[in-house]
């Protein structure tokens, strides 16, 4: 199978309130329209491996071209409509869902969210841009926990954009909602032949769709009661009270459930299409589809008083009653075989397609973000180099990425490395020099090669994990006053060293790290080099690295020192978790020369600063 995507497109994942095959909707519709526009879109099943699975992620099929279909594996099969999802099967839904990005080679992705349920699972995942797909008022189900709408609540603050169905649903927390309508499949019904009624046959009533507790079972059963001269079809799954074989005239028919390709040879014996739905919160807000669907057809629609679909009614009639529902029967029968007014119909819902509200939807994938240059300065140590940019790569999924690799005269295979690596990969810029300039000369090489508007100095003995540019944005847009962020670490010798277990996955750190600090930041006044970032206007202010340090020591602290000197904060962001292997440079070292060069560092500084304070520990790492 063929998974390959087009240059620079966003992968989006779908994280949907029904499966693919349950009835073609809008979740479909959207997938397919985005793939048609190049994304690649994985369509997360609700069908999971289950439990005892071994595998973390499926792809079971490509259920329309470039969308595929994904089954989590080692999660227990459950409904997700009632409650959230535990920690533990949020955990396992992101895992899957970040190996499943990392192997299909996902450079940025975006999560369309289309149930509250996925918020845990997406909010494990930082790297992914979230946009909530308000299709409903979920609420008007009847069936979500207190809990799931507290997480909806939650869930429309904190998204990177919500879109909406209908103008209805915009909640009043995010006036910023983008509306994205339902719309029309309507090449199938726009091929619906237009032939004159048999007169001698009784005119054909029609409704597609699920019939269940909006369906106005009472409204449609007294029409046909009251006129007999008229046949009603419906079709689609039944599950509202009151439509048994027992309780039907016999001038009505339910169907049932068919496929969505069967509809428009269906609705073509159809003389009106009706939408009998009962007005409450959840009709009061929704947008159906099927009236998109009836008009591409050319067929007269007579709807109970829906809100949303009011601005159709130079094509829609409306009526609340048996008595008028059947008058305005009566007038759309009188008109259903015209052409003209088949041709009005069709027009009104022109540009009203899937195709359109796609493209609409994808503006709001991927936000303008700010270019980001990672520093990566490397002596020697080939492996640990190769495994701290391999993780920059592999786990940044950030789209405007730059990686300036700065060698400072290795010795070993690094250079090697370094060269082939810059010829595969754009995102990658080399810079060998002949021999070791030190740690604050070798970082300004690259400050001076790298062009983005967000600058991070990280070493080559770390190792990053999914999310930390979004997390580093984050805060520094929190806090315009930022001048230096580092993260924590497992190993470092200040206050930026957090208690990890043993043998601890450690992208699992980063993760629960992510989830439970969120926000949070720790001012300090020293942070350390290994892993630092900064807006570009601190260097156009504060200048560069101060090269008189030599080989290495105490230019971070000198640097923080000038950062709180022009007035700006130095801070530790609690919830970006980064690997840090420690002084992996100076171990090649001999410790005499170690110590030399310490104590040369610690003379300058203090001719600078005054007596240096050692670094401490938080008093209980976290």
């Amino acid at each position: 199978m063929d998974i390959s995507a087009a240059d620079d497109a966003v992968d989006v994942i779908i994280l949907p309130i029904i499966d693919w095959d349950l009835r073609t909707q809008r979740p479909q519709h959207l997938a397919a329209g985005l793939a048609a526009r190049g994304h690649r879109v994985f369509f997360i099943s609700l069908h999971f491996l289950g439990s005892a699975e071994p595998r973390r992620w499926l792809i079971e099929r490509e259920v329309a071209t470039g969308v595929y279909e994904v089954r989590l594996g080692r999660i227990p099969q459950h409904r997700i409509y009632t409650h959230p999802p535990s920690a533990a099967i949020a955990d396992l839904m992101a895992e899957a869902l970040d190996d499943l990005l990392a192997t299909v080679g996902s450079r940025t992705a975006t999560a369309v969210l289309q149930y509250p349920y996925w918020s845990p699972v997406v909010e494990r995942l930082p790297s992914l841009r979230c946009v909530y797909d308000r299709m409903d008022l979920h609420t008007g189900f009847g069936m979500a926990s207190r809990a799931m709408e507290d997480l909806e609540a939650a869930l429309i603050r904190g998204a990177d954009s919500v879109v909406v169905s209908s103008e209805g649903l915009v909640p009043a927390v995010r006036p910023d909602a983008t509306l994205v309508r339902n719309a029309a499949a309507a090449e199938p019904f726009l091929a619906v032949p237009t032939r004159a009624r048999d007169a001698d046959a009784p005119p054909l009533i029609g409704y597609y769709g699920a019939i269940a507790d909006w369906f106005d079972a009472d409204l449609l059963l007294d029409v046909a009661r009251a006129r007999p001269d008229l046949r009603f079809e419906l079709v689609g799954a039944v599950s509202r009270p009151g439509l048994g074989p027992a309780d039907l005239p016999k001038n009505v028919v339910v169907r049932g459930e068919v496929p969505f390709g069967s509809l428009p040879d269906i609705v073509a014996r159809w003389d009106v299409a009706t939408i009998p739905f009962i007005i409450n919160p959840l009709t009061v807000h929704t947008d159906p589809v099927k009236v998109y669907e009836y008009l591409a057809a050319g067929l007269p629609v007579v709807s109970t008083s829906l809100p949303e679909i009011k601005r159709l009614s130079d094509v829609v009639s409306f009526a609340d009653d048996a008595r008028s529902f059947a008058a305005a029967l009566d007038a759309a029968i009188a008109v259903s075989r015209n052409p003209a007014e088949i041709a009005a119909r069709r027009a009104r819902i022109e540009g009203e397609t899937w195709s359109a509200r796609s493209e609409r939807l994808r503006t709001q994938l991927d936000a303008k973000l700010p270019r980001i240059s990672v520093i990566i300065l490397s002596y020697c140590n080939e492996a640990l180099t190769r495994r701290c940019i391999s993780s920059v790569l592999s786990r940044s999924r950030y789209p405007d990425l730059q990686v300036v690799v700065v060698d400072n005269g290795s010795d070993d295979g690094s250079p090697a490395y370094l060269r082939g690596l810059a010829e595969t990969d754009e995102r990658v810029e080399v810079i060998l020099e002949p021999r070791n300039l030190g740690f604050a000369a070798g970082n300004n090489r690259g400050i001076q090669r790298a062009d983005g508007e967000i600058l991070v100095l990280l070493n080559n003995d770390t190792e990053v994990f999914d999310g930390w540019l979004h997390r580093i944005i984050e805060h520094l847009a929190d806090d315009p006053g930022l001048g230096l962020l580092g993260p924590v670490t497992d190993n470092i010798g200040n206050e930026a060293r957090v208690r990890v277990p043993v043998g601890a996955d450690l992208a699992s750190v980063a993760r629960l790290r992510a989830v439970e600090h969120r926000g949070r930041r720790l001012v300090t006044e020293t942070v350390a080099f290994f892993c630092v970032a900064m807006p570009r206007a601190v260097i156009d202010d504060v200048g560069l690295l101060d090269e008189g340090f030599g080989l290495g020591f105490f230019e971070d602290d000198d640097y923080c020192r000038r950062v709180g000197a022009s007035g700006r904060r130095v801070a530790i962001a609690e919830d970006l978790f980064i690997h840090h292997k420690l002084s992996a440079t100076f171990d090649r070292r001999k410790n005499p020369e170690h110590r030399a060069v310490f104590h040369r560092s610690q003379a300058y500084y203090e001719s600078k600063w005054g007596p240096w304070h050692p670094h401490r520990y938080r008093s209980e790492p976290a």
